[in-house]
């Protein structure tokens, strides 16, 4: 049961309008439309959905990075309810945000807030272990993107910030982060880079809209998880000790709308389909063949994490892929 996750090459989306990203991210951020049509029926019967359903998809790409990028779906003739409906930053269960560096916070701010961005704060300050960074954690049409900039020491390596990288991180809400840690590590192979506790030192703004008076103690766990060596397509965990929200983790899955999940290459799905029977992992869509614009002919297994996370792996099929 041989098998190797790479770092997550799609961020997938489920909405009821392309034009507020495809401004943002084509017309602001430089990035390309790479594909704009009609989702082939293999992907509809992978979701498990209708046969009157009818989907339509983007797929939007920083032009200077093969992975990271954002799919977005529209899906016709279906009722719809949303993933993580007027949700707070510690209610758990399924997909919280979508990351990406940002060359200027200062440039970018007010032209997200034009586009109908909004967050639980302005943009914040603060020190994430030696680095400077600020940080807005903005939402519009039920997809939440923390927009991040690096202020010191100056990023090496990220040339593709133009003037918005790739997604290159989700965030995830846990009930019981060794649960999760089990299950992205142990299970999926992935390798713990970072664990920390509270980052605030004092009272104040911080990022996740936890009250002012409470930011610096409140009860918190973070890890951050990645399939490969360097900090891209990784998956970041947080679980709140203390604060007390609303579970999610039943709503996580099309057509709902939202964010819908995380779609990572895997070297032999059926392998990972085999261990996933083996320890009990929830499959969501069993292995099967599909065609899915961009990627070609592949092998798509749909597994759930434990809070509910709709997690894809393909396994190419055109060995020119």
């Amino acid at each position: 049961m041989s098998f190797s996750v790479s770092p997550f090459s799609e961020a997938i989306c489920s909405v009821v309008d392309f034009e507020p990203f495809r401004q943002l991210f084509c017309d602001i951020a430089g990035w390309k439309l790479i594909h704009q049509g009609p989702v082939d029926d293999s992907v509809i019967k992978a979701y498990k959905l209708a046969s009157e359903t009818s989907v339509d998809e983007m797929l939007l790409a920083n032009p200077k990075t093969d992975a990271g990028f954002l799919r977005l779906y529209k899906y016709n003739n279906v009722p719809q309810q949303v993933m993580r409906s007027n949700d707070q930053s510690w209610d758990t269960g399924g997909i919280f945000d979508y990351n990406v560096r940002i060359k200027s916070m200062a440039e970018l701010f007010p032209q997200l807030q034009r586009l109908g961005w909004r967050g639980v704060t302005p943009p914040v300050s603060f020190k994430l272990g030696e680095s400077d960074v600020i940080e807005w954690i903005a939402m519009n049409h039920h997809v939440r993107i923390a927009f991040i900039e690096r202020v010191a020491p100056k990023l090496v390596g990220w040339e593709q910030i133009n003037p918005v990288s790739q997604m290159f991180n989700s965030s995830q809400i846990v009930t019981d982060i060794d649960k999760s840690l089990a299950f992205y590590c142990d299970f999926l192979g992935f390798k713990l880079a970072i664990k920390a506790g509270n980052l605030n030192k004092e009272a104040g703004a911080n990022p996740l809209g936890i009250p002012l008076n409470r930011s610096h103690i409140e009860d918190y766990e973070l890890a951050i998880v990645q399939p490969g060596d360097t900090m891209i397509g990784s998956v970041e965990l947080v679980k709140f000790n203390s604060l007390q929200g609303h579970d999610f983790s039943a709503n996580n899955q099309p057509p709902n709308l939202g964010m819908q999940g995380l779609r990572f290459k895997v070297s032999d799905a059926q392998a990972l389909s085999d261990k996933a029977q083996q320890q009990q992992v929830t499959i969501l869509s069993p292995l099967q063949q599909a065609y899915i614009a961009g990627l070609g002919q592949v092998k798509l297994l749909t597994l759930q994490s434990p809070d509910g996370a709709w997690l894809e792996f393909y396994q190419p099929l055109d060995a020119t892929i």
